[in-house]
């Protein structure tokens, strides 16, 4: 008899332990919710620690349950940026907006095509830019609905001259000059731009 008891309490001692150990999984986990904003696209999401893969969907709007950590994600449509995006799993759920910008080479090729007409902007706008200065370094950035590039002044080859950096948007189908130029780009003077745009236009290089 004693030895049914034994077995018993042990039996509930288990079941208790699981019991708790899988309430604390539970309880460690968090939703993870993806909404994705754009058709078409493949999104794969991994471990950042040994980027094994976690699960992939082609959903507008997909939920994981994912412990505490850092992972990744990484998307693959036709002319977008498919570098891989860095998320944190912490003490909440979260939900992660995806409306990933253009590729590098798409952008690239609508800026063949858009040139003229941000020349053009930029001619009206500031005639002498277009006489005495040098336009080097131009990108389009994000969807392509944003422009920057490098000017310098022409000097004599034995001087030196600042470099200002100038932004366009295109807005309405038409671009237009975001303030004036500066030799650095701040959210200062150019409140309305995208970050990762200022960063990435104060990163361009006069060649």
């Amino acid at each position: 008899m004693k030895k049914i008891h034994i077995i018993i309490i042990s039996v509930i001692t288990l079941l208790i332990i699981s019991g708790a150990f899988i309430l604390s999984c539970l309880a460690s986990l968090h939703s993870v919710s993806f909404i994705v904003k754009q058709p078409n696209l493949t999104v794969s999401v991994y471990t950042k620690s040994n980027k094994a893969k976690i699960n992939s969907f082609t959903s507008d709007r997909f939920s994981l349950s994912l412990p505490k950590g850092d992972y990744h994600y990484v998307i693959d449509g036709k002319n977008i940026d498919g570098n891989a995006i860095n998320f944190n799993v912490d003490k909440s759920d979260i939900t992660i907006n995806i409306d990933p910008d253009y590729s590098s080479a798409y952008l690239s090729s609508l800026l063949a095509t858009e040139k003229d007409s941000i020349l053009s902007v930029i001619k009206n706008t500031y005639p002498a830019i277009i006489s005495n200065y040098t336009i080097s370094g131009a990108k389009l950035f994000k969807k392509g609905e944003w422009y920057g590039a490098v000017i310098r002044q022409i000097v004599d080859p034995r001087s030196t001259a600042d470099q200002y950096r100038v932004i366009l948007k295109k807005e309405n189908g038409k671009w237009v000059m975001i303030h004036y130029p500066e030799i650095v780009v701040t959210k200062i003077n150019f409140p309305n731009v995208p970050i990762e745009v200022l960063t990435a236009v104060n990163d361009l290089n006069f060649s």
